[in-house]
């Protein structure tokens, strides 16, 4: 990415663009500032304060301001690269969800027993593809066709399943689907027959693949069972022993708050991109609530609950 020049818009990033000038003693690019003002949000984040930062701009500017003495060149050219590579997995985000919306789910919405909505419906898949791809991107796989055969192994993981039912065997009856074998026939998918095996194999253990088992599994099938079990450790006592990868365990074990900032990040990266999810905006499919264990969990909520008052984002935030 090259180094741009100072052409921000807005009097935050310029009044930002300013007080760090004036402290470093030298000229500042927008990228630097971008870095900056990317890892200070990151940063509020880990902190726990889960509101987006432009619904407080005002506490925002002064944690900032805080921060900005302590910067020094070796610091800022530190965040130039994470930003960057922050910048390039937003890329592969976007470019994951487009062909999610555009060409997988449309394609498995014609054959999939499952209900469009519910906790085991077409938004379940939706939101596991979604973190499957973001698990593979930050497992290192930033190809775009990992990131594709891994949504495919999402997007038929459930397709058994009828009525949001219970079913012990829906991993493997999906396998073996003739729906499912046509449907990764699919030429624009492009898929060998190792490809497609891997794929199948990955639904077909999903609900039994043990992490103290791991080595029989490739990537996709960690990716899958990650992004599957990610719901469960939301709303329920996270416990790391049941991920395979770092990620898919950093996603489990994020506080309620953060569960919700991580879902409304895929709505503004949705929006800004164009892309329309099939069973609408992810924040609002879950609502923070008590849980079992003296914590607040972020929890599904049924369609039938949803956009009432007790699930709106300013009531349910502390």
């Amino acid at each position: 990415m090259p180094t741009i020049n100072n052409n921000l818009q807005g009097e935050f990033a310029n009044q930002t663009l300013a007080r760090m000038e004036k402290t470093l003693g030298s000229h500042i690019t927008d990228e630097q500032v971008l870095a900056f003002l990317h890892h200070t949000e990151f940063s509020y984040k880990k902190e726990n304060k889960m509101l987006p930062i432009h619904r407080h701009r005002a506490e925002y500017e002064a944690y900032a301001g805080s921060k900005i003495p302590l910067l020094n060149k070796i610091k800022l050219d530190k965040m130039v690269l994470d930003y960057r590579l922050y910048k390039k997995n937003q890329y592969l985000k976007i470019s994951a969800a487009n062909m999610l919306e555009n060409t997988i789910l449309p394609k498995l919405k014609t054959f999939s027993k499952q209900d469009t909505t519910g906790y085991h419906g077409l938004e379940h898949t939706e939101l596991v593809a979604l973190r499957a791809a973001d698990i593979a991107i930050s497992e290192g796989y930033t190809d775009t066709r990992p990131l594709m055969i891994t949504m495919l192994a999402a997007a038929i993981h459930d397709c058994a399943r009828t009525n949001n039912g219970y079913n012990t065997y829906h991993g493997p009856e999906a396998a073996k689907m003739p729906e499912v074998q046509k449907f990764l026939d699919s030429p624009e998918f492009n898929l060998n027959a190792a490809e497609k095996l891997q794929i199948k194999n990955a639904a077909y253990n999903h609900t039994t693949a043990q992490p103290y088992d791991g080595q029989k599994y490739d990537y996709v099938q960690k990716c899958l069972c990650d992004a599957d079990r990610v719901r469960l450790s939301w709303q329920g006592k996270h416990n790391a022993k049941y991920f395979f990868t770092s990620y898919g365990n950093e996603l489990g074990k994020l506080s309620a708050y953060q569960a919700i900032d991580y879902l409304s990040d895929w709505d503004a990266l949705y929006k800004k991109s164009g892309i329309t999810p099939l069973c609408g905006a992810f924040r609002h499919k879950f609502k923070i609530c008590d849980g079992s264990y003296g914590h607040k969990v972020a929890r599904f909520v049924e369609p039938h609950q949803r956009f009432s008052p007790q699930n709106s984002y300013s009531t349910v935030r502390e």
